[in-house]
Parts: structure tokens; C-alpha cells; sequence
């Protein structure tokens, strides 16, 4: 599905699902100002930050607050991202949407993406990927494998991988951090498991 990407904008949408766990509601939420000062300063000036990359999620009126961790390919895709939006004039802040719609061609801005959009985008995906057909996804009232899919299927790997049910639940959760090679957890005691190939979809 990376590869069935158009954008840079879409590849770092796939990767911040699947990698980062996040459900498309909180995913149109995200600022600039959820990276570290580093991080958005990289960012700004064309580097890819320091991977695995922790994001500390806080949304105190949605009562969301917890941690998850990116890797290298999910960032360097948002640092393509960054740089296409910089390009096109527009002036990037701490109070920048993570994720815009994508720009007109005069170099208009349009707002902070929505998740009419995302739905949007991964039906084009699925159909490009041939995970699906458009006939299949006609005749479904929503997309088998929409954006709350890359994070089921992040789900499903690790228990594969043998990772125990109540460890994934809370991975799922943004409770546990993943990060290369290894999970830690932030409840008492850790739990290790090689994840290498389970980083893209």
C-alpha cells in the first residue's frame, strides 16, 4: 500500500497508521507542535529526525494522552511531505496541521485534512494496491480496508509474532511504545519481540 501511494502526503498517512497505531480521528488532530522543538527543527531544515521517533500525544478535552513510536520510513516520508508543503510557500509552525489537504495549482492553501479525505485516499489506495477492486468496494457500505485497518493489521502481526493478547490490546491503546526491535512497555515490566518485518503494510 506505501508503494500504491501518490504522495508523499499519503505514504506518511499509511506509515503514521500503521507504525504509530493512530485511528483517523486522532491522525487529522496532529500538530507540529506534537514533535519536540528537535524534531520539528529537522523537519524544517529538510533532515529526517532521529528514529525510532516517540510522539507524546496529548488532547486533554478528548482525554487522549499517550505515547507511540514511528520509525525511520513513516518519518522520512513526512520530511518529503514538509519540504512539498514549504515549496509551495506556505510557512510551516508549531501550530501547523500535521497532516493539509493537498494544495491548488495557483498555490492556494486548503485547511487541515479530514477524515471524509482519508476515507477518501484509502479507497484509491486499496483499488491501486489491488487489495481490493472498485466493483467490492461498491458494493460495501465502508472500506474492508480503510485507515482503522492498518492499525488492525499491525494488531494481527504482533500476534502472529506470539506477542500475548493483553499486551497487544494496550499497543493498540498507545500505551506501549514500539520501537525497533523492541517493545517497552510504561506498565510495570516489558515485553520483547523482534518487529523488523512487521514495520510496513
Amino acid at each position: 500500500m506505501v508503494e500504491a501511494a501518490g504522495s508523499a502526503r499519503d505514504m506518511a498517512l499509511i506509515l503514521f497508521g500503521y507504525q504509530g497505531g493512530f485511528d483517523a480521528d486522532t491522525v487529522v488532530r496532529l500538530n507540529m507542535t506534537d514533535l519536540s522543538d528537535k524534531q520539528f527543527k529537522d523537519l524544517v531544515e529538510n533532515k529526517t529526525p532521529d528514529t525510532p521517533l516517540m510522539l507524546h500525544v496529548v488532547r486533554e478535552k478528548e482525554g487522549i494522552d499517550y505515547h507511540t513510536c514511528l520509525g525511520y520510513d513513516a518519518m522520512d516520508a513526512f520530511r518529503q511531505y514538509i519540504q512539498l508543503r514549504k515549496n509551495t510557500g506556505e510557512s510551516i509552525t508549531l501550530d501547523s496541521p500535521a497532516f493539509r489537504k493537498e494544495y491548488k495549482r495557483n498555490g492556494k492553501q486548503f485547511g487541515r485534512m479530514g477524515k471524509i479525505l482519508i476515507a477518501q485516499v484509502m479507497k484509491k489506495i486499496v483499488i491501486k494496491a489491488g487489495v481490493m477492486s472498485q466493483e467490492r468496494l461498491d458494493r460495501s457500505d465502508i472500506n474492508p480496508a480503510g485507515y482503522h485497518a492498518l492499525r488492525s493489521t499491525f494488531s494481527r502481526r504482533l500476534e502472529y509474532a506470539g506477542m500475548p493478547p493483553p499486551y497487544i490490546e494496550t499497543t493498540c491503546r498507545g500505551i506501549v511504545c514500539l520501537m525497533a526491535g523492541l517493545i517497552v512497555s510504561q506498565a510495570p515490566g516489558s515485553y520483547w519481540i523482534s518487529i523488523r518485518s512487521l514495520r510496513k503494510p
